[in-house]
Formats: structure tokens, C-alpha cells, sequence
């Protein structure tokens, strides 16, 4: 599993202490890549001040679960089931235009178009918060910066 990191990169080698930009997460065959993002980021944000973002058309997280695991009040985590991919692109772009979101977490079942990627990068930087992008496939985007095999110093592809 690596991590593929779009936009800003902090001056720290974690690709994960980053604010603003766009963060690919490869998850092929197991979630595991998937619930150890999760784990990371969430453990690294404030609970008890930030606001969550889930949307996804391929299921849900278990909100009993954010509770137990990770001690986040389900007050401060809106989860979304979207129809399809395009709803989830564009539930994302809109909650990163908010400036409510602290982190936000897009699971599609297809890859967007370049124009919607590219504001969403826009938005997610402008407003300081943390877009991760759970795909089964890179997307072919642009110049991207490769972390792996979790967590390492960051280098071009």
C-alpha cells in the first residue's frame, strides 16, 4: 500500500501533517490500507474541535465505530450515501467550499474528471483542509508525489 499525495506538502516528511490538498489512498484488495489512513489521520486531528466528512456510493462507515475507535462524537462526522460517483465528487467539492471540514474522506466507485479534481485541489488548499481520496486505481492526474511504503519522505514519480 502507498499513499499518493496531491498539492501542498509540509516541510515535515509525513505526507499526513500536510493542511490543504488532496491525498490519494491506493486500496487494492483489503481495506486495510483504507481504516490505516483513517487511523492516522484521525489520531493526528482534534476531535473535540474539527468536523468530519464521509461520502461514498460503495457503503458507509459504522458511526457506532467513530465513536468507540476513535472517540469522535457523532455530532462532529456527517456521513453521506451518495447515489453515484458524480454525487460523491460533488457532495466533496461542496463540504471543502464550506471551510467547515477539517478532514474529508471521498470513497467513489469511478475516478472524476480533471476540470472537478483540479477545484477540489483549489478549494482543499484554499481552505486548509485535508481531501483523501480512497480509489482501488491511481488516477492518471498530473504530477503526483508518491509516499510509500506508508509513510516516507515524499519524491517525484
Amino acid at each position: 500500500m502507498y499513499v499518493i499525495k496531491m498539492g501542498l506538502l509540509s516541510s515535515s516528511t509525513s505526507s499526513l501533517n500536510a493542511r490543504g490538498g488532496l491525498t490519494q489512498v491506493l486500496a487494492q484488495q483489503t481495506l486495510a490500507p483504507v481504516q490505516a489512513t483513517l487511523n492516522k489521520a484521525l489520531e493526528s486531528s482534534h476531535t473535540d474541535e474539527d468536523y468530519f466528512f464521509w461520502a461514498s456510493d460503495e457503503g458507509i462507515l459504522y458511526p457506532e465505530a467513530l465513536l468507540y475507535r476513535w472517540k469522535i462524537p457523532l455530532s462532529r462526522f456527517l456521513l453521506v450515501q451518495a447515489r453515484d460517483a458524480s454525487e460523491v465528487w460533488r457532495l466533496g467539492l461542496e463540504a471543502s467550499q464550506t471551510g467547515l471540514f477539517r478532514l474529508l474522506f471521498l470513497r467513489a466507485s469511478r475516478l472524476c474528471h480533471l476540470p472537478l479534481l483540479r477545484k477540489l485541489q483549489l478549494c482543499a488548499e484554499k481552505n486548509q483542509c485535508d481531501v483523501f481520496i480512497l480509489t482501488h486505481t491511481p488516477l492518471p492526474h498530473w504530477t503526483l508525489k508518491k509516499c510509500g511504503p506508508f509513510i516516507s519522505k515524499a519524491h517525484t514519480l
